[in-house]
């Protein structure tokens, strides 16, 4: 899946600012959804038992974590919009 940009989306005079605002929500949505992907990836590739996650797993979990939960804040975003 190809995520977009603030350059990527068309902004076109007709627009309106809820019409803009909609679709930058989409767009946010779609990232953390690929954001939590990565992460179940790297959880269930590397942290199966007897196996120890080295140190740069935890942090690499831990930064898309934190991207994840900064996008839903900065565009209010609550678990019922991620459904």
């Amino acid at each position: 899946m190809k995520l977009k940009t603030l350059e990527d989306i068309n902004i076109h005079e007709e627009m309106t600012p809820y019409g803009l605002i909609e679709e930058l929500r989409q767009e946010a949505i779609k990232w953390i959804k690929e954001l939590e992907q990565n992460v179940k990836k790297i959880q269930t590739n590397n942290f199966k038992l007897p196996y120890k996650p080295t140190d740069e797993e935890w942090v690499r979990c831990e930064q898309l974590l934190s991207k994840r939960d900064w996008i839903k804040v900065f565009f209010n975003l609550k678990e019922e919009d991620l459904k």
